[in-house]
């Protein structure tokens, strides 16, 4: 084997053990630098003790099928939908009072979905209107974020509605 294929394989072996770590396995995290080191083979012990298998530290056939069996099972249980982007293919700037668009929909699912986490917010409904509810959500939500209260969505107000709806669904 070349001396950059070892480096390489080393590599995958720590980036594995590290997203095994990332997503709540009990083994340390190694550095992914393609050095096999004292991290890294305390790293591969813990992940065989785990898995029954001898406690080496080294990486034989069955701790490397191991090893990445289950670091793609991880992978693939914390694997994220794509993205999605409307703000930006809204040409029309801040959406305003009394103004119907398919983007509307989308803010106000997420604020009937945020009701759920903020109190103060007034059941809303589903109509593609910025109308007078979704203002007042809009001018609330804005105000506990510490920006101006216009109750129109402009970019910041959709940048911190997006992220306070992605962390209320993903809460653990």
């Amino acid at each position: 084997m070349r001396k950059e294929d070892g480096k390489r394989a080393v590599f995958r072996i720590q980036k594995c053990l590290t997203a095994l770590h990332n997503a709540g396995y009990p083994v340390p995290a190694p550095v992914p630098d393609g050095v096999y080191d004292e991290e890294t083979a305390r790293a591969v012990s813990a992940f065989q003790a785990l898995r029954g298998l001898p406690q080496t530290g080294t990486v034989d056939e069955q701790t490397w099928r191991a090893i990445n069996e289950k670091a793609e099972e991880c992978m693939k249980a914390c694997e994220r939908s794509a993205p999605i982007y409307p703000y930006e293919y809204n040409k029309r700037g801040a959406l305003t009072s009394e103004e119907r668009s398919d983007l509307m929909y989308i803010v106000q699912i997420m604020l009937r979905t945020l009701e759920g986490r903020f109190s103060q917010l007034i059941s809303q409904p589903l109509n593609g209107l910025c109308d007078e509810t979704t203002e007042k959500n809009v001018r609330y939500l804005q105000s506990v974020w510490g920006l101006e209260t216009t109750g129109q969505i402009d970019l910041a107000t959709w940048n911190m509605l997006a992220a306070a709806y992605n962390q209320y669904l993903n809460r653990e």
